[in-house]
């Protein structure tokens, strides 16, 4: 085609390359040669140009632009059939080799998912909670002669003057909860999650009753609103459809004071700090009107009204303690304030946001044990490292079973195979054993999950492995897995020489290969490291 080189347009190789099948391209090109040498002879080579670039442009056509792109489509559909059949021929062929690739990866992902639940369920304390990033709850800090203790607890009196003093508070809640006998009839138990709290403390934190009046049910003395469960055990309540318990009697605490049932909720979820069974009106107790500041006894929560940060809330409390609990320490301790300081007391609020709560606060009078912040860190390393071993496990075994594929490699080659053309090939075999691998890790995961509970504590049930976007991390995990398992076996075995292969029988740098030895030493690090650390915490435990 050199002389139609010099002939025809440089502009219409590009452009017949372009919409034209390239299996066709050079017969078309020999065709408009063809056709042009003829027009010449009859019409000129002036017309017969014309009539040239006329023949080239009616290539551009619907048949043949379709006839092209289907071509293509085709061509790709049948490549990936053609290596996910292969993927599946060299599966059946080798079975011990994919047994153990896929056992040894999809028990590496269950831990793994398994983990990834626990953090996950970790994480999302109190996000169910309107307007959550805005909620704050007050502790107070004590240091007398040296000894320094943090309170969950604060004064009764502190919820009123932030309400009336701080301009950037929305609103403030008190709660209690602790143990407290409720009787009714022959039916008595003692609530181990029995909450004394304010009016407000539904529309507080976004709570909705079942039955009863949302903002009303509190409002009062003597005043109860039941979570379903306990509704079910004092009342044998069945849901709205059945017999209401909304004002009867229940009997509450060691006096037996009868109180109404104002409201009916639904049970709190698992994935808060304050959990409840029953919620009793503050205005029931004394404790609601006292007015000591160096009493601890409430758990005091506020809302700020914009998301500015709580600096002047910060300024705010600080006075508070300056002017309200230390003079009223100095004077139960007969001392004056002068002396109070300089023995290196210090009395002081602090703050810490709702979220951060369950796995960054462990002080005293916590509703119940929170988590550690510290522990999702290890957890989540430790799920990392479990993914880890198991792909460097399959790269391994990838590569030391290459010397039985280097033939294949080389006929391939041979034959007129690239590179690029043999990586797909391997590279669907990788994401064939991880997706089964995949598939097996979420039955193991769902098989160990009840084990796990005990394990952990946890109430996690299977519609947590069906949530999307769990599901959605697991995909794109097992993408990376796949390319992280199989790119170095996909470019090792098709780096090697055809000639040399098929000519010797040996791979070349079948003796020697730092990297894989580095990744059998990094593999045994981690896994003697790892039995290490679980032998020490089950010492401990």
């Amino acid at each position: 085609m050199d002389q139609g080189d010099d002939i025809l347009p440089k502009w219409s190789r590009r452009f017949l390359k372009a919409i034209c099948p390239a299996y066709l391209l050079e017969e078309i090109e020999g065709d408009l040669l063809q056709k042009y040498k003829f027009d010449i002879s009859d019409y000129g080579e002036g017309r017969a140009r014309k009539k040239l670039v006329w023949n080239i442009l009616s290539f551009f056509h619907p048949v043949i632009l379709l006839r092209n792109k289907f071509s293509l489509r085709l061509n790709q559909t049948i490549m990936l059939k053609n290596y996910l059949i292969t993927a599946l021929r060299v599966s059946k062929r080798q079975k011990v080799y994919s047994f153990i690739n896929v056992i040894g990866l999809s028990v590496g992902l269950s831990s793994a998912l398994l983990i990834a639940i626990y953090i996950a369920d970790e994480m999302s304390y109190d996000r169910h909670i309107d307007d959550a990033e805005r909620i704050y709850r007050v502790g107070i800090n004590e240091t007398f002669k040296g000894d320094e203790i943090l309170y969950s607890d604060t004064p009764a009196p502190l919820a009123d003057a932030m309400r009336r003093e701080m301009s950037n508070v929305e609103d403030v809640v008190r709660v209690m909860v602790h143990e407290n006998p409720v009787r009714r009839d022959d039916r008595a138990f003692t609530v181990k999650r029995f909450m004394t709290t304010d009016a407000n403390f539904f529309t507080f934190f976004g709570y909705n009753l079942i039955e009863g009046n949302t903002k009303e049910a509190l409002k009062g003395p003597d005043k109860i609103v039941l979570t379903v469960s306990a509704a079910k055990k004092y009342f044998d309540y069945d849901g709205k459809s059945g017999e209401s318990p909304i004002g009867k009697q229940l009997l509450v605490g060691r006096q037996a004071k009868p109180v109404e049932v104002t409201g009916i909720i639904k049970d709190p979820p698992q994935n808060t700090h304050m959990k409840f069974d029953m919620v009793l009106s503050l205005e029931t107790t004394s404790y609601s009107k006292n007015e000591c500041w160096p009493c601890y006894g409430v758990k005091t929560y506020f809302k700020t009204i914009t998301q500015s940060g709580t600096a002047d809330v910060e300024t705010k409390l600080e006075e508070f303690a300056q002017k309200r609990i230390i003079p009223a320490i100095e004077k139960d301790l007969d001392i004056s304030h002068e002396r109070f300081v300089k023995s290196g007391d210090i009395v002081k609020f602090f703050i810490d946001p709702m979220l951060s709560i369950h796995l960054e606060s462990n002080i005293d009078s916590e509703f119940e044990p929170n988590g550690d912040i510290r522990y999702v860190y290890i957890l989540g390393a430790i799920g990392i490292f479990l993914v880890l071993v198991a792909c460097i496990n399959f790269m391994n075994l990838a590569t030391a079973r290459a010397i039985n594929r280097g033939k294949e490699v080389g006929v391939r080659k041979t034959m007129g195979a690239t590179r690029t053309s043999l990586v797909p090939q391997f590279m669907t075999e990788s994401f064939l054993h991880v997706g089964t691998s995949g598939a097996l890790a979420l039955v193991l995961a769902a098989v160990a999950l009840a084990p796990f509970n005990d394990l952990s504590g946890k109430q996690l049930s299977l519609e947590s492995l069906m949530d999307p976007t769990l599901i959605g991390y697991v995909l794109l995990g097992l993408i990376v897995v796949g390319l992280l398992a199989g790119a170095y076996p996909a470019f090792y075995l098709t780096s090697f020489n055809p000639v040399a292969v098929l000519k010797t029988g040996k791979l070349q740098g079948q003796t020697k290969s730092y990297f894989r030895s580095s990744l059998v030493v990094l593999q045994f690090t981690i896994s003697i490291v790892m039995i290490i650390g679980t032998m020490i915490v089950y010492k401990q435990v």
